[in-house]
């Protein structure tokens, strides 16, 4: 096995994804609210590009067994149900329902990969829980930032390289960037919620009122289910 890293946003195409497992991770925030969701007992979650999709898409579904979420430059959507931040998708407002989701940059991931075979949700929340389900698999790990409107974001790259130094523990090979990307993790895994504040992201987020998602969102371990990504669909096996 070696391990990879995808810095910038690239389609994969289903011929260059054999023996690989792809994990999109959008730690501020998305991959974060839909393992949080899925958690709490939400039947499955389905990432859309845009805001027009997501619309169209609840039309065809049951409305009482729906919820639209998600957010355009930080906040909720005008007429969704659900902003990005993971603290919304509580037990008692997700339970048994079908989640549409669209952000800026996280839902957008995964249909980048989405003719790969396997597809992984991963956050700090559930890091070592996706590790062993790379090792499992016996495939390559790839790991996917979403990044921040197609360039590089500091957080998804640290989350990526805090798996990547799992892996590195577990004897897998890395690749130049993924041994980059563990150096990264490795100069701020001490203070993770530091890291999130000064990521830009981070200070987006704060200074739209959502600071206390950052502290959620770096919580390390605290998840052992590993959301799959599959035909548009994201659900527990």
């Amino acid at each position: 096995m070696r391990a990879d890293v995808q810095f910038l946003p690239r389609k994969v195409s289903a011929k260059g994804a054999g023996g690989k497992v792809f994990v999109v991770i959008d730690a501020l925030r998305a991959t974060t609210t839909i393992i949080e969701a899925l958690s709490n007992g939400c039947a499955e979650v389905i990432p859309v590009v845009t805001v027009d999709e997501a619309f169209d898409l609840a039309k065809k579904s049951s409305r009482e067994d729906t919820l639209i979420g998600g957010e355009r430059g930080g906040f909720k959507v005008d007429g969704f149900d659900l902003g990005n931040s993971p603290r919304e998708y509580r037990r008692e407002i997700v339970l048994g329902k079908k989640v549409i989701l669209t952000t800026t940059d996280g839902t957008k991931a995964f249909h980048w990969v989405g003719a790969c075979e396997h597809v992984l949700v991963g956050a700090f929340t559930n890091a070592r829980a996706v590790v062993q389900r790379c090792i499992a698999l016996g495939a390559d790990p790839v790991m996917v930032p979403a990044g921040k409107k197609g360039k590089f974001s500091l957080e998804d790259t640290v989350c990526g390289g805090m798996m990547i130094d799992l892996l590195e523990k577990m004897g897998v090979g890395l690749t130049d960037a993924a041994r980059a990307a563990g150096t990264l993790y490795k100069a701020f895994h001490n203070d993770l919620l530091e890291m999130a504040r000064i990521s830009e992201h981070g200070q987006n987020l704060i200074q739209r009122g959502f600071e206390e998602d950052l502290g959620f969102c770096v919580q390390t371990n605290v998840s052992s289910l590993v959301p799959v990504f599959r035909e548009g669909s994201v659900s527990l096996d």
